[in-house]
């Protein structure tokens, strides 16, 4: 496709999603709420566009205060009685409608340096990898995430997302609803649906901020689930190892190996793994590796090198190593057995 082609197809895209959210504002028909559903969910780009236009609505919806501020109603000119009685759904679409054309004609190319962040949308049975200076976020499917201008930071609009903070990396903080999740170094996966966010740590700790000066800490195997809409209060409970694998289901690729060398393999696994598998011995990284293998599960592939190569496998805190200036983490050390 020439580049031309791909900005018509994305302009047309925006203009069939403005045209959608303006119709959803002054009602859907039953069939023609499925119609759009449909229609969104078929193309990850619609997803995209639609999120867009959702947030740029909800930010719109804002200015619905000052109707009520009476030195702001007295800087507007008199107007109809008829044309006050307007519900703001009607003309919401057309100012959502305008946000996008101003935002399309300062982003286009040759326009300028200013260009709005992403934003990544999943449709349903779509998934998403993205990386973000060292730390890995995968997306679960009818998911919506919006990173801010600085990488290290996004919010989670809806669905879910796992979170995995590699070595060395600065961190990551994720608005979840009105929580903050902030991940040092370790594995997190955060969902946000029907009101709730719930917050489970695989590696590592992780933190939940709230807003109002209070923090929650959150240890690997906990998760911690939050009713932002009603008065249950926050509950902690411990997951079993086969319930996290079964959480973790979704977002788990399979690492296909047929005489690969083993120093390439443990490259794949160490992109997907808060735990790092480090060579002692540099020779072994040319032994021979085969089967298939789940990228999130060093422990299976730890015991397949111990069970058919007898190499010895060593689990080091790098936080009690002497180097101290890691930021935390595990090494999954590999030796030769004597």
């Amino acid at each position: 496709m020439k580049p031309n082609d791909k900005h018509h197809d994305a302009a047309r895209i925006e203009h069939e999603a403005a045209d959608w959210i303006a119709r959803r504002a002054g009602g859907l028909t039953t069939a023609e709420a499925a119609e759009f559903d449909r229609w969104w969910r078929a193309d990850e780009r619609r997803a995209a566009a639609v999120a867009r236009l959702e947030a740029a609505e909800d930010r719109l919806r804002g200015l619905a205060h000052f109707a009520g501020d009476g030195e702001f109603r007295a800087m507007l000119p008199v107007a109809d009685t008829r044309a006050s009685r307007i519900h703001w759904k009607v003309w919401i679409p057309w100012a959502v409608a305008a946000s996008i054309a101003a935002a399309f004609f300062l982003t286009r190319p040759g326009a300028g340096s200013a260009e709005a962040p992403p934003v990544y949308a999943t449709t349903e049975h779509g998934y998403q990898r993205l990386m973000f200076d060292g730390v890995i976020v995968q997306l679960n499917e009818r998911t919506v995430l919006r990173p801010a201008g600085d990488r290290a930071v996004a919010e989670l609009i809806r669905g879910e997302a796992c979170i995995a903070v590699i070595a060395g990396a600065r961190g990551f903080s994720l608005q979840a609803g009105k929580q903050i999740v902030r991940c040092a170094a370790g594995n997190v996966i955060v969902r946000v649906a029907d009101g709730r966010v719930s917050v489970l740590v695989t590696a590592g700790s992780a933190e939940i901020h709230d807003g109002r000066g209070e923090t929650q800490r959150v240890n690997a195997g906990e998760r911690i689930t939050i009713d932002e809409v009603g008065t249950t209060p926050a509950r902690s409970e411990q997951l079993a190892p086969a319930q996290m694998q079964e959480v973790l289901a979704w977002q788990a690729p399979r690492l296909p190996f047929a005489e690969t060398r083993l120093a390439d393999a443990i490259e794949h696994f160490n992109l997907f793994n808060w735990e790092q598998f480090e060579l002692v011995d540099p020779a072994l990284g040319e032994r021979q590796v085969n089967g298939v293998f789940r990228a999130d599960n060093a422990d299976t592939f730890a015991a397949y090198l111990r069970r058919e190569h007898r190499i010895v496998t060593e689990r080091v805190n790098r936080t009690s190593s002497s180097d101290r200036n890691s930021p935390g983490g595990v090494s999954i050390l590999l030796r030769p057995a004597p």
